[in-house]
């Protein structure tokens, strides 16, 4: 498939949103189980207030009726120990400046990339003089590239100071070539999934 090139736009998170997900079994589309989502508060996500009783809700891809719940003995095969045949869990999404709330192929940001884990600084993971911001890329195919990771391909693999994919200018008017200290690895393009091309003056070239 070929994508038509897209501008970056510089985005940043404005909100976190919360909710719990319900899954059932059956039969829906090409999966074999169902499920909901509901909003609930930071307060509930906290306290892992999510497995409450459910209000009426149906399937978010067919629209089927959950199932009543059935406890049933699990096969771990310890006394008392069952399984539902609900499902529950819940998960928390960042809501971007963007129309639609999510990132959108061009959106581009900066992030700390293996450099904090609970607050604690842990360092970069591909790189000793890292500035502890990433250059966070979503392509054209909608998949997000790290321009300041480590290339898969990578000619330098126990090298720590080089990079990758060298980049220029203050984001987003960002073009990514292989201009400075770097390694033998392409020529200054990306290969995201299955879409190839390059990150030239602020936009993702066709590819």
């Amino acid at each position: 498939m070929t994508y038509e090139a897209v501008a970056c736009v510089l985005v940043e998170q404005v909100d976190t949103r919360y909710e719990r997900i319900l899954l059932w079994d059956g039969t829906c589309g090409t999966s074999t189980v169902h499920s909901a989502r509901e909003p609930i508060t930071k307060e509930q996500w906290d306290a892992r207030e999510y497995r409450y009783p459910w209000p009426d809700v149906t399937c978010e891809r067919c629209g089927a009726v959950p199932e009543p719940e059935i406890e049933t003995p699990c096969s771990c095969g310890e006394e008392g120990c069952t399984t539902s045949s609900w499902k529950w869990s819940a998960g928390e999404r960042a809501v971007w400046n963007t129309p639609s709330g999510k990132l959108e192929p061009g959106s581009m940001y900066l992030r700390p990339h293996y450099h904090d884990k609970d607050g604690v600084d842990t360092g970069c993971f591909y790189w000793d003089n890292c500035d502890g911001q990433h250059l966070m890329v979503i392509c054209p195919n909608g998949m997000p590239w790290d321009v300041d990771s480590r290339a898969s391909n990578c000619g330098l693999p126990d090298d720590k100071v080089h990079r990758c994919w060298v980049r220029e200018g203050v984001p987003p008017n960002v073009s990514v070539s292989k201009g400075g200290v770097t390694c033998a690895a392409g020529a200054g393009s990306i290969q995201c999934g299955d879409y190839h091309g390059f990150l030239t003056a602020g936009g993702l070239t066709a590819g």
